[in-house]
């Protein structure tokens, strides 16, 4: 398994571009080991072969302790627990899992319309009926059945 990871403003590489001649930055990986992270990261924990690590500051080397926080606008935020500073997200973190980024996608033919999707459509405030949900579609579509039972003698 290879282990690499980019972090962004870490490991530059320069480039001239053939075009314009003009100077081109690209990120190289970090190959992830312990003799790497040791200079790199502070704390690094070994899991389940996955590794965790932090961040250092940049003045004493110590780890950086991130809390979640809401700013004046009501965002959740990333902050340092110990200075107070947003601590932005990369732009990798917003990619899910289909690999799309949910800012920049939009909505094509086939997808459900947002006024669909908020539709309720169960109500969660009246109280429960014990009946399945063919007995509710009897109850609330069939004509109602106005016969009278004969009543029932066990011998």
């Amino acid at each position: 398994m290879r282990r690499l990871v980019y972090v962004e403003g870490l490991n530059p590489r320069y480039r001239r571009a053939e075009s314009n001649e003009s100077l081109v930055a690209e990120e190289n990986y970090l190959k992830i080991n312990e003799e790497c992270i040791s200079g790199i990261f502070g704390h690094l924990n070994v899991r389940n072969d996955t590794l965790e690590f932090t961040a250092l500051y940049a003045k004493d080397n110590a780890p950086c302790q991130a809390v979640w926080r809401y700013d004046t606008k009501g965002n959740r935020v990333r902050v340092s627990a110990r200075t107070g500073h947003l601590l932005p997200l990369p732009v990798a973190a917003r990619i899910l899992d289909d690999l799309t980024d949910p800012e920049t996608v939009e909505a094509g033919d086939k997808d459900t319309p947002a006024e669909v999707v908020a539709k309720q459509t169960v109500d969660f405030v009246s109280t429960p009926r014990l009946e399945t949900f063919e007995e509710e579609l009897t109850r609330l579509y069939a004509p109602l059945d106005k016969r009278k039972r004969f009543p029932t003698y066990w011998y």
